[in-house]
C-alpha cells in the first residue's frame, strides 16, 4: 500500500515544476484587446479633459500629458512574442507626440514648426495606418483627440 502513495507523490513533484513554467505568453487578440481597452480610456479621459474649463493652450498641453501616460500604459502591455507591428506603433505614437510639441514650441511658419508639422503628420499616418493593419480600432484617434 505503500508504494501507491509514493508514486502520487513522485507525480505531484515532477509536474508542479512544469505548472509553475506554463505560464502562457500573450497572443495576438490578448494585446489587441488590451491594447484597445486602453486607448478606449484614453479617448474618454482626453474628452472629459475637453469638457472641463481651460484654455486651448491648457488644454493641447494637458492632452500631451494624457497622452504620454497612456502611452505608459500601452507600454506596459505584453506584446506576443515575435510581433513587431505593436512596437513600431507605439514608436509611431510617441514620435507623433514629440512632433507636435515641437510645433507648440517654434515660432509659427518658422522653418522649424514646418519641418515639426510634416513630421507629426508623417507619425501620425504612420501609427493610425499601423492600428488599423494590426487590429487597433480603438487606438486610430489618439493624434485628434
Amino acid at each position: 500500500m505503500r508504494r501507491w502513495a509514493v508514486v502520487p507523490l513522485f507525480g505531484a513533484l515532477a509536474i508542479a515544476p512544469m505548472a509553475a513554467c506554463g505560464k502562457s505568453e500573450p497572443t495576438k487578440a490578448q494585446f489587441i484587446s488590451r491594447a484597445n481597452a486602453v486607448c478606449a480610456d484614453e479617448e474618454k479621459r482626453v474628452k472629459r479633459l475637453a469638457e472641463e474649463r481651460n484654455t486651448p493652450d491648457e488644454l493641447v498641453r494637458e492632452s500631451f500629458r494624457v497622452h504620454e501616460q497612456f502611452n505608459a500604459k500601452l507600454r506596459a502591455v505584453p506584446v506576443p512574442p515575435k510581433e513587431k507591428v505593436p512596437r513600431e506603433w507605439l514608436h509611431a505614437r510617441e514620435t507623433a507626440i514629440a512632433e507636435a510639441k515641437k510645433i507648440l514650441a517654434t515660432k509659427p511658419h518658422s522653418r522649424e514648426n514646418d519641418a515639426a508639422n510634416k513630421a507629426y503628420s508623417r507619425g501620425e499616418k504612420r501609427a493610425v495606418q499601423l492600428a488599423l493593419s494590426y487590429g487597433l480600432r480603438e487606438c486610430i484617434r489618439f493624434a485628434s483627440a
